[in-house]
């Protein structure tokens, strides 16, 4: 599916579902993000000429609701409605916060360690809690979780199963389990 190829500039809210954005270099696709319920997507940040045909939206939850607003009709909106506008500036604020922070952990944090703290997110985020574990469905290849993380599908199969290993996480095709979180933190 891809929505950002529209040329009327909209904003997207993902009201159900999970959602990737890839983009395609050449002939690779390399995921760049996920879009959680609740999140906001598309032409958010500023007038800029956006590049939206190398990009594309991957639904992989069973299903997904999405609400679009245009650019122009969105405005009116936040212009007419303060609370609601007071809300949209603390996600996008927050979202620019979780866009710092993945940079950050590129600069100073090893691949372990982003996978662990990015494994320990997605089950927050996207799981339940039983006691002291995060039981999430999984809905990401080796492939997402490299690209997401920067770094290589080899890498994460092998910290995967050292992970596994360690008793540390439970890792299959339908579900991450983070075990012990106290311990890998």
């Amino acid at each position: 599916m891809n929505l950002l190829k529209d040329d009327v500039k909209r904003i997207y809210f993902l009201k159900k579902g999970l959602l990737t954005i890839s983009r395609h270099e050449g002939k690779k696709e390399i995921t760049v993000d996920v879009i959680n319920q609740g999140d906001v997507f598309g032409q958010i940040y500023s007038d800029q000429n956006f590049n939206s045909n190398k990009e594309s939206i991957k639904v992989i939850s069973d299903e997904a609701v999405i609400c679009t607003f245009t650019k122009e009709n969105f405005e009116k909106v936040l212009q007419n409605n303060p609370s609601l506008c007071l809300k949209y500036s603390k996600k996008v604020g927050d979202r620019l916060l979780s866009i710092q922070q993945r940079y950050s952990n590129l600069v100073f944090k090893d691949a372990k360690t982003r996978l662990i703290e990015f494994l320990i997110e997605y089950s927050r985020r996207n799981g339940n809690q039983n006691e002291n574990n995060f039981v999430a469905k999984n809905m990401l290849t080796h492939q997402d979780i490299a690209d997401l993380i920067g770094c290589q599908r080899q890498t994460i199969s092998t910290l995967l199963k050292e992970l596994k290993e360690e008793n540390s996480i439970d890792y299959s095709r339908d579900q991450i389990v983070v075990s012990n979180i106290a311990h890998l933190k």
